[in-house]
This record gives structure tokens, sequence and C-alpha cells, in this order.
């Protein structure tokens, strides 16, 4: 066993920590950080000899022949010597031997497994295009690494705080259903795919300038398998990576701030690590390395490497993401070398004359027996065969000779689970007819391999062409879990969550869609009550034609506006916040002479019901009944008071009739008589001063009673409220969450319609989050503003739909019909996620025993 070394030796190697564009000496005094070398003593000075020889030949352990003895005498005797890289640069670049430098990229995931045949085949190809483009000097090594859940972090950008607001209760419910559901995934373990680069170079500024050539080439190729951008990783990520591989036996983290009396501190940082005379092999390296001949120990950690030996003659594409599966912490790893086509062609022409001779070795046998020559074995006529097409790939088909590495590592706490996970990945690879053993008596050179530094030290190739290789695809489903996101449910295939931050995107617009009884008011009612407990500067508003969310509402301390003739509480439409557009340059009162005519022009029957005089009438006197309100809101400006909005003093409809009815142009009569029956008939809820509290965080207008007398002006009173709240919200840095529940009933109103789309068009600008619900797809069809709202919603909730629906939701987002069986007489809470063009089927079966379950729950069976 090797540890780390306490003190530093004055002969130390010297390893620089350069910026990316010179190299650096010990000594210098050009300012740029240095890193030196961890190999700086002996191994444990303070153990007898006899175990210090022992440990000083661990690596070597069983060794017989004479090369092998002289291979023991440079044997690492350090934590840091075992370590396989010479050199880190600031630019992310990271030496591993004199000439080779290499650059990580991590890959952002591809839905192959549930895609189409089409679209796996398109992917597949253009893979093959990536693994053509390399060659002797540049070669890849992917890497896939399953690691533990981050507790800290998970806690941290996941699970709620408690505010001790009063709904602490129903935080920790929601915090009990997340951490439940996190063990549900394979043994809390994620995945993280990377791809490494390495390529000769004389120095470091000529590897950069391959580099960056390589970076570009790299991405462009990435992008037309997964649709996303990839960058090089930077040197604190790399390290950082490399320090979680090594401490997996920790719950330390490599990288974290804080404040101390007014400063920041942070664990990582490279000046003050030269300060302390450290290396970065001193911080990302275990505790102590320990190899014996079928395993390895880092700290108290165990692991073992396997590789793979033999393979079929047909292979299946899923074959590297199986074998990555394994429910454990786990590296595997694929190392592709590029030969030169001279050198592959001869190499077949070698493994051909080869197989020749063992055919005639073989007839002379059949001879000597009485058997005819032409009786050859099925293997070797078989390897002839195989040697012929290998011989046509690469002489005629364009096909590269690739020589490739496949190695697993897994890790675990002792030697019987060690034992348990080894077979659990010997049984996948044995389902593709493949075998995988464990790599005896050099452990230590085959978990280096596995390193995501591009350093293949175990030299277990095996012969391929590009598209054989190309079946060695990391891709297969996308994961949707984002930093202080929202919990809508468990990825199908992984089992892990999905958490959606909805404000990362281009915009935060958004769907619910899904057939009555699919859960999808449970799916919008989880959202508000995560958006509301998350944080105070959420607020959420809601249409509820049903009545469903009156009991969310009143459990969070909302408002429930009832709109209905003869109900109690008003919301007047002519309130307004003199400064709501003033940074768009417009003009409230104009803005709000605008929504009175869409008003009026609902009273007379749409829009085209007025007619330029009617339109120039309503506008005079939009302006003078707010003349007195302007002054008002002037006098409060000049005595100091704060104030946009003052909802006891702003007209209403009653004013607005009255002053129509002292203009003298007919058609000011003609108005005054379609509005009479909103400002002093049966339908006068909007005439009245506003008397709830429109202030409150959460705000359900219940809309179910509206009757289809004051139905199309009551949804644009609501409509332009949430609008109003929406613009004053921005200047308090506050978010506004807008639900719209059977928004087809919307949208059959032109006038609505426009407002909607106008919703989803403008409304980023202002932090509103706005959330269609609805059930069927075919009738947001019926009109250009309902194909505007989905056209402009990057974030989708399918449940359950109808054949029609989900031939129409295939087509408008190119869903697959394997994708599309997921919503296929799908169960409440099961469908697809669309998000930012990514497509991921989700499950939520939500447990019943909480509070909050109750709350959310419209199962009428239930209550």
């Amino acid at each position: 066993m090797f540890g780390k070394n306490k003190k530093m030796q004055s002969n130390a190697d010297v390893t620089d920590i350069g910026n990316g564009s010179s190299r650096m000496k010990a000594g210098s005094s050009s300012g740029q950080i240095q890193d030196f070398s961890g190999d700086v003593g002996r191994i444990g000075a303070d153990k007898p000899l006899k175990e210090k020889k022992k440990n000083a030949g661990l690596a070597s352990k069983g060794a017989k022949s004479k090369k092998a003895l002289i291979q023991s005498i440079s044997v690492p005797k350090t934590v840091q010597q075992s370590i396989p890289y010479r050199k880190v640069y600031t630019n992310g670049i990271i030496e591993t031997e004199e000439g080779i430098f290499t650059k990580c990229y991590r890959l952002t995931d591809a839905n192959f497994k549930t895609a189409t045949q089409q679209t796996q085949e398109d992917m597949y190809f253009a893979y093959g295009d990536l693994l053509n483009y390399f060659s002797p000097d540049v070669r890849p090594q992917l890497l896939i690494f399953n690691r533990r859940i981050d507790m800290d972090k998970f806690n941290r950008e996941t699970l709620f705080e408690m505010e001790n607001d009063g709904y602490d209760e129903m935080r920790e419910d929601m915090n009990s259903v997340l951490r439940s559901k996190i063990s549900e995934g394979q043994s809390n373990i994620t995945q993280e795919k990377y791809l490494i680069i390495s390529i000769k170079a004389e120095n470091i500024e000529l590897a950069n300038g391959t580099f960056s050539r390589v970076d570009g080439e790299i991405s462009s190729r990435i992008k037309a398998i997964n649709e996303h951008t990839t960058d090089p990783m930077e040197l604190q990520d790399r390290l950082e990576l490399l320090y979680n591989i090594y401490n997996q036996d920790t719950d330390v983290p490599f990288f974290k701030k804080m404040n101390i009396d007014g400063k920041e501190a942070r664990t990582f940082d490279l000046g003050w690590m030269q300060s302390l005379g450290l290396t970065t092999k001193d911080v990302v390296g275990p505790s102590s390395m320990e190899f014996e001949r079928d395993y390895l120990r880092l700290g108290d950690k165990y692991a073992r490497v396997l590789y793979l030996r033999d393979l079929p003659t047909q292979l299946s594409a899923e074959i590297l993401t199986d074998i990555a599966n394994v429910p454990c912490q786990a590296l595997t790893s694929v190392h592709f070398s590029p030969m030169r086509q001279d050198e592959g062609i001869k190499l077949v022409r070698n493994q051909m004359l080869e197989i020749n001779r063992n055919v005639a070795e073989a007839a002379k046998r059949n001879a000597k027996v009485g058997l005819g020559s032409d009786l050859i074995s099925p293997d070797l006529e078989q390897d002839r065969k195989d040697a012929a097409k290998a011989y046509d790939d690469i002489t005629v088909r364009d096909q590269k000779s690739i020589l490739m590495t496949v190695l697993v590592t897994v890790f675990a706490d002792d030697l019987d689970e060690l034992t348990k996970f080894t077979k659990l990945v010997q049984n996948r690879v044995e389902k593709h007819l493949c075998k995988i053993s464990v790599r005896t008596s050099d452990q230590e050179n085959g978990f280096n391999s596995c390193l995501p530094i591009g350093c293949n030290k175990a030299r277990l190739n095996r012969l391929m062409n590009t598209e054989s290789a190309a079946l060695f695809i990391p891709f297969e489903s996308m994961e949707l879990t984002q930093p202080h996101g929202t919990f809508y449910g468990v990825n199908v295939t992984s089992r892990n969550l999905i958490m959606i931050n909805r404000l990362r995107g281009q915009n935060s617009n958004g769907l619910i869609l899904g057939m009555p009884g699919s859960g999808k008011s449970f799916t919008a009612k989880l959202e508000m009550a995560q958006a509301f407990l998350s944080s105070k500067q959420n607020e959420i508003f809601v249409i509820d034609p049903q009545a469903e969310y009156r009991p969310l509402c009143e459990a969070l301390g909302g408002q429930v506006i009832r709109i209905a003739p003869g109900s109690e509480t008003h919301i007047n439409p002519f309130d307004m916040d003199i400064t709501y557009d003033a940074k768009d340059g417009d003009d409230p009162v104009t803005v709000k002479s605008d929504y009175i005519c869409s008003i009026c022009a609902s009273a007379i029957n749409g829009r085209a019901g007025l007619n330029p005089i009617q339109i120039s009438v309503i506008d005079r006197c939009v302006r003078q009944l707010y003349e007195p309100y302007l002054a008002h809101m002037e006098e409060l400006k000049r005595r100091g008071i704060k104030k946009t909005c003052d909802a006891n003093a702003s007209p209403t409809f009653m004013d607005f009739y009255k002053i129509l009815g002292r203009q003298p142009e007919p058609e000011a009569r003609y108005i005054q008589i379609a509005i009479e029956k909103y400002c002093q008939g049966s339908y006068n809820t909007f005439s009245f001063r506003t008397n709830v509290d429109t202030q409150n965080r959460f705000v359900t207008y219940d809309i179910r009673d509206i009757g289809t007398g004051m139905n199309e002006i009551g949804m644009q009173v609501c409509l332009n409220d949430i609008k109003n709240r929406t613009i004053m919200n921005r200047k308090r840095n506050i978010r506004t969450w807008i639900y719209i529940d059977e928004l087809y009933i919307l949208t059959q109103s032109a006038l609505c319609a426009q407002q909607l789309l106008y919703m989803w068009k403008q409304f980023r600008k202002y932090g509103g989050v706005p959330t269609g619900i609805t059930q069927n797809v075919e009738d947001l069809l019926t009109n250009r503003e309902s194909r505007g709202i989905i056209n402009n919603s990057p974030f989708i909730v399918m449940l359950n739909q109808s054949n029609e629906d989900r031939r129409e939701i295939g087509s408008m987002l190119h869903i697959s019909e394997s994708q599309l069986n997921y919503i296929k007489n799908a169960e409440s809470g099961q469908g697809l996620v669309f998000c930012n063009g990514a497509i991921v089927p989700f499950v939520n079966k939500f447990p019943k025993n909480n509070k909050l379950y109750e709350i959310l729950s419209t199962n009428p069976n239930e209550n």
C-alpha cells in the first residue's frame, strides 16, 4: 500500500501547471503557477523494512520472468507516482506522457434506445463518422462513470428548505417523496459520460493548435448525434472528476466555497495549493492505494478491473450501455486506436496468410487420415470469411482498422460485494454472447486505463473496423435532472428523478395535455405547490373553469376570486398601474384604451363590431376617465407616497358608462347600450372597485359559474388582471406562474386567443411562466393563435392521449412510435415530458400517505 506523502523533498521532480501557451521550470519567476511532482518520498517512513519491501512489490506480485523483475524495480512507491500524468495546464489540457496531450469533453446523452429505427440508424452512422474522423495521432476514449448521487448536492439543489411560515409540513412531505423516489433509481446511481481525446505533439503550443481545430470538429460531429454543443472541460472540472473517481470512500467534496469572516474561502485554489507546496496529485489522489492480483483498494474502497475478451460475429448497438448499466459505482472505458491505412492492410494480410497456413495444415492432417482436403472446420472457414471481409472493408468500403480496448472497473465496500458486482457485469456481458474476464496480475495498469485521461496502459486490443467499433455507442436515453428543478416523476428507463428548471430554457412557456383521468390536474397542482413552497419570489395565478384548484389555493393561504353573476368578489378592469409598461415606452392610458376597446368589442359581438368612429369615441372617453386618476397619482408622488396603482381611486365600469352618455355621437349611445348589462344590469360583477386581495401570492379565478352572458368579457378581465400583475411583478423581481385550465375554451374566442398568444410571446421578458392545461390537441389546432401557443411551448407534459391526438402530437414534435406508446392507454400519471427538444418517458406514482397528496388529488373515489 502506498499513501500520500506529507513532506516535500528537495529533489522533487517538476510538474508544471502552465497557461497552455508556455512551459515553466521550477524556480521560474514569471508568476505562472507551478505544480511540483508528488514523487517526493518513499513509502511509509515509519513502517518496518519488511513491510516496506512487501508494499513496494505489490504491482509486480507473482512476477517470475526477468522482464517482470526489471519492471518491479520501477514500481510506483507513492500514490502520486501511480497517478498516470506528468503535467496539467490551466486551459484544461493534461499531459499524460511526454508528447501526449489530452482534453476531456462531457457528453450529453441522447434518446437512442427509444428512437425510431431510422433515427437509430442516423445516430449510428453519425457516430461512425465521428470515429472515422480520428487518426493514429488523434485518439478517442469513451468513459461512462457510474457514481453515487452526491447527497449534499442533492439536499442543496433539490430539497425544500424550511421557512417557518406555516407550510413546512408540506415541504417535509415533498422532501419525503423526493428522498423515496431517489432511492428507487439504480441504487442511487447516476451516469456521467465523457469523451477524452489524446493527441501527439512536440510541445504544448503545437498541442493547442491541434486542439483548436479538434474542438470544433468534435462539437459539430457530436451535435449530429445528440443535438447538443459539446465544449472541453476546464482544468478544475477535470481534476474534480479524477478526485471523484479516486475518493469514492469519502463524502468530502473536491470544491466548496463559503464565507468566513466576510471573505470567500475555497477548498481548492491553484495559487493556495502552490503556496502550501502541494501538487494536483496530492489533491486528487486517495489516502492510499493497494494492488493485489485480482483487485485493488483505493482508501477504504475495493475495486476490480475486467476486460472484454471475446466478441461474437453479431453485436447489438446496446452492448456498451448494457454493460455500463450495472447498478453500482463503476467505470466503463473504451479506447479506440485508429491504425494507418497501410498498417491496417498489412495487419489484415498477415492475418489472411496465417489463416491460409492453418487451412493448409488442416488439409495435410486430413490427407493423412484419408479425408478430403476440402473438409475445413467451420471455425477456420468463418475466420477466412471474416478476414476477406475485413480486407474488403479497408480497401473498398473506406473503413478504418481500429484497435479497441474495453475495460470495466467496479467498486465495492468489501470483497463479498465486489464479487457480487463482478458477476453482475459478467452476466450482462454474457447476454450479448461476449466474455469478460478479470484483469489478473496487472490491476494497476488496467485501472489507470479506465481513468478519463486517455491513457491506455492495458493494451488488450481487439481489431475492429469502423462499423463494428461504432456498435459501442454510448448514448442511451436522456436525463432531465436540472439544478433547482421541479419534480415531475421518474425516468421510466433509468428510474432517476426528472427535475426540470423551466426558467433555464429559451422561454418558460408550457402545456400539460391529457385525457380526463390521466392526471393532468394533479401534474399542474404539483408544479404549483412546488413553485409556491420553493421561493417567496414565486406567485401563482390560475384560471379555474371547474373549481378544481380551490382546495390547493386555500391550503396555501391564497385568494379565490369567484367570477359569476351576483358574486360578492369583484375585480375592477379599470385598475391601472401608471408605470407598468414604461420600460417598453408605452403610455399606460393608451394600453388601457386598447384593452377597453377589446371589452367593448366583446360586448358588441367581436372585434369586427367596432368601427373607427366607435374606437375614437372609446379612446376619448378613456382619456377623460383617467385625468382625475392621473392627477391623484401625481399628488401621491409629490407627497412622497410610493404607489403606482391605487385601487381605491381607480375609475370603474359605471364611470365609463356615464362618460359615454355625455358624448354627442350616436356611436357612443350604441356602445353605452351594448355594455349596459355589465354596468348596471344582471352582469354587473365588473362594475365595482376591486374588493379582493390581488396582492396574494396565490390567486385563483373561479369561472365555473361565469355563465354564457359574461363568459368572454369575464375571461378577458381575468387575463388582463394577470397581465397587469405580471408586469408589476417584474419590477419586484418576482416570477409569475400562470395556469389556464381548459385552455381550449379560451382559444375559441378570437380576442382571448390573441391575448393568450401575447402571453406566450411576450411574457418571458416580464418573468411570466404561462402554462396551458387541456384535453385534446385537436382543439388547439383550430386557429393561428392556438398553433402559435404550441409552437412557442418548449415544455410539454403529455399524458394519456386518444389515437387522433397521439398522431397529431407525434407529427408536431417528431416523436417516435416507440415513444408514443408511453401515452397510449397509459395509466394516470404516466406519459412523456418534452423539454427543449428532449423527450423522456416518465411515471409519477405519488405516495398517498401524506397531507400534500390529499390536497393535490382530484380523484372523486379518494375523497
